[in-house]
């Protein structure tokens, strides 16, 4: 699964950075934070919970390891590059709007059709989860007796 990867790859980030020597890990540093912030930070809901705990915790680990300017600068670096990233991403996007709009639209429906369908599987699951008085919780409107 997703959380078996993401801890096995934090964890292999978690190794490199204590058996790196400090000057190494200082030349690595700019190569080892993105994907480690990338899973600390997110807020997409795409990375379990025991997954941003343990990259916190790798985090705070190589902040220990390196002198706090380089680490901040090396932080700032990264994070600015995060930016230019998304930006450059939405104008792209944009940009095939504007040249290919028939595309644009077909990618708008078919994001669209994902959310419809991943709200009926959640309204399916709900429905399935009910008991048979209509309550998710057990509680709700008592029968009626005849």
């Amino acid at each position: 699964t997703g959380e078996v990867r993401g801890m096995a790859s934090i964890r292999w980030y978690a190794a490199v950075a204590m058996n790196l020597d400090e000057e190494l890990l200082q030349d690595l540093l700019e190569t080892l934070l993105p994907p480690v912030l990338i899973a600390s930070e997110d807020q997409s809901g795409k990375v379990s919970q025991v997954v941003k705990e343990k990259a916190a915790e790798v985090l705070q680990l190589v902040q220990r390891r390196v002198p706090p300017l380089m680490f901040a600068g090396a932080y700032q670096r990264v994070k600015e590059r995060q930016r230019v990233a998304r930006r450059e991403r939405k104008k792209k996007e944009a940009m095939e709007a504007v040249a290919d709009p028939e595309r644009a639209a077909q990618k708008r429906i078919a994001t669209n059709l994902g959310k419809r369908k991943a709200k009926a599987r959640k309204m399916d699951r709900m429905k399935r989860t009910r008991d048979f008085s209509g309550g998710s919780l057990g509680v709700g409107k008592k029968r009626r007796r005849i």
